[in-house]
């Protein structure tokens, strides 16, 4: 998953491992300065991650440009972040789908749990570009009883966002609220609102959401 390359961890002799017939992305990443060692353990598991944020803004930038055919760039970073700050929601979720209507013809995972997760990848992999001092981005976070697919956190807001695929946003949306994934963020002086997404993937976009606000 090229979207969360956060804390991974490798054999020491994986990331010295370099086949130009046979190039592995983790050891390219490390040897062209994207990813370098945070710690290790045992003198045997290396933990990688990004050298800075720069690096890694700038990797999901370039990685991000790639699979839209350069539909994503600074300026339609910026004009998202704003949309989630604001809480223009509607108009958020027509910019994303004009993002995913752009995405380069690659194949999809043929089971439905792996389709949910690729999609999820990608919208991580975008909203984690709109990530500074007034908006952050979380993915797979864990609660008591399950876990989210991902979170946006803005200074007065919080969304809680579960995706589905070929299911209905509405069955999205109903499982936010059957695992009470807001419970843990009720402690915070911030609006919550549910957002559940469902992906077509014969059309390769979102085909509905639904939102609700918790009083």
């Amino acid at each position: 998953d090229l979207s969360n390359l956060e804390n991974i961890e490798v054999g020491k002799n994986e990331i010295k491992a370099y086949d130009i017939g046979n190039i592995q992305i983790i050891p390219l990443l490390f040897q062209t300065g994207y990813l370098t060692i945070k710690e290790i353990e045992d003198q045997v598991i290396y933990k990688l991650d990004y050298p800075n944020y720069e690096v890694e803004n700038s990797f999901n930038l370039n990685l991000a440009k790639s699979f839209s055919q350069n539909k994503i760039t600074v300026p339609v970073v910026h004009r998202l972040k704003k949309l989630l700050i604001n809480k223009e929601l509607e108009k958020f979720i027509q910019q994303m789908k004009s993002i995913f209507a752009g995405l380069v013809n690659i194949n999809i995972p043929k089971s439905l749990q792996d389709r949910e997760a690729y999609y999820n990848s990608l919208f991580y992999l975008i909203t984690t570009l709109l990530t500074d001092n007034n908006l952050n981005v979380y993915s797979e976070v864990l609660t008591s009883e399950g876990r989210i697919d991902s979170i946006v956190e803005t200074d007065t807001n919080i969304y809680i966002i579960e995706f589905k695929a070929n299911q209905g946003a509405e069955i999205a949306l109903q499982q936010i609220k059957d695992k009470n994934y807001a419970e843990r963020f009720k402690i915070k002086d911030k609006g919550i609102i549910l957002i559940g997404t469902n992906f077509d993937t014969e059309k390769r976009n979102i085909k509905d959401t639904k939102i609700e606000e918790i009083d």
